[in-house]
């Protein structure tokens, strides 16, 4: 019994963290980088460049606090998953601290893009909305075919 329970830990816990590498996750850059790019492509002045450039660096800063959070907190899952036998009730638990640290980050992205658009004249919020919805499938409607 106790064989079969190891491999389906080590599975759960995998499945816990993320399930795949980061870079079979997504499709292209991480989203700060795609809206990097989008903002180089929209004409913006330069009193909005300095503005943005400076929530987004804050942006980043906070973020990778989180990954290096994030890394510990995965370390230590894979600690108390090599026991022997692993304890259920902590390995729930840090799923929970992971989860919590990746609902963290994708706020930090939510808030810096909400910053973002405050700075943006309403052409360009448009503009912005259309890059988003042509370089991301999540976004676009499907097909009536």
């Amino acid at each position: 019994m106790r064989s079969r329970l190891i491999p389906i830990l080590v599975i759960a816990g995998a499945m816990a963290l993320g399930g795949a590498p980061a870079q079979a996750r997504r499709d292209g850059p991480p989203p700060d980088e795609r809206l990097e790019a989008h903002l180089a492509e929209i004409d913006l002045t330069p009193a909005q460049r300095d503005e943005v450039g400076a929530i987004l660096d804050a942006g980043r800063e906070e973020r990778q606090a989180l990954r290096e959070r994030k890394r510990e907190t995965i370390k230590q899952m894979h600690a108390l998953l090599e026991q022997d036998p692993p304890d259920e009730a902590a390995v729930m638990l840090q799923a929970e601290r992971i989860g919590a640290i990746k609902i963290e980050a994708h706020k930090v992205m939510l808030r810096t893009l909400l910053q973002i658009r405050g700075q943006l004249s309403p052409e360009q919020r448009r503009q912005l909305m259309t890059m988003k919805r042509r370089d991301c499938p999540a976004t676009q409607e499907p097909d009536e075919n």
